[in-house]
């Protein structure tokens, strides 16, 4: 997680508060002409007049208040969401984006461990809920059964609370499939669940 100059005289507090989240370490910037290493894929800073007049040159809608702190990706592009009303001190930023931060480090685990768009194996997985059979929320498919059938993937709707919902998983090979599924909870907390796919 990458630390901004923005945010002055608290980027020490940042730097603590961000150090006690797990697997977050905060990066500050180096130099040169890329002022963070590669490997930092978010950057937690305030949103200056200078970032808010380059983002107002991209024609972005939704531009956050200058002086508001919130993320951005490596790309500098903000996540809107995560900005709120400026005069936030950093410390409280960062207690309010805890559970943020752990979703996006678990996000950021999955798709390095997921291999859908190069899998050789041709299967497709979708989800819905149980109370509206016909309406999927998401579906994907390998990269092979991509090639054989070109459907595309889906994630057009959010899984909504108190809702129950399911998975349905097609095996189109002629042996069985192993199929391991990872729920990721608000604060980030990581359940497995173990299954074996037949035809």
């Amino acid at each position: 997680m990458g630390s901004s100059p923005s945010l002055g005289s608290e980027i020490n507090i940042a730097k603590t508060s961000l150090s006690n989240i797990k697997r977050v370490e905060p990066i500050p910037t180096i130099k040169g002409d890329r002022p963070y290493p590669t490997n930092v894929n978010y950057i937690f800073s305030r949103l200056t007049a200078t970032y808010q007049q380059q983002l107002q040159k991209l024609k972005l809608t939704n531009i956050p208040a200058v002086g508001s702190i919130g993320l951005f990706t490596a790309g500098l592009e903000p996540l809107t969401e995560t900005f709120k009303q400026p005069g936030e001190n950093v410390k409280d930023a960062v207690e309010r984006l805890t559970a943020t931060f752990q979703l996006l480090v678990a996000s950021r685990i999955l798709k390095t461990t997921l291999n859908a768009n190069s899998s050789a194996l041709d299967v497709e997985l979708a989800v819905n809920l149980v109370e509206e059979l016909n309406q999927i929320i998401a579906r994907i498919t390998t990269a092979k059964g991509r090639t054989n059938r070109q459907q595309q993937n889906i994630y057009d709707r959010k899984l909504p609370v108190n809702k129950l919902f399911q998975f349905q998983v097609k095996n189109n090979e002629d042996i069985p499939v192993y199929l391991t599924i990872l729920l990721v909870d608000s604060n980030g907390g990581i359940a497995v669940r173990n299954f074996s796919i037949w035809l």
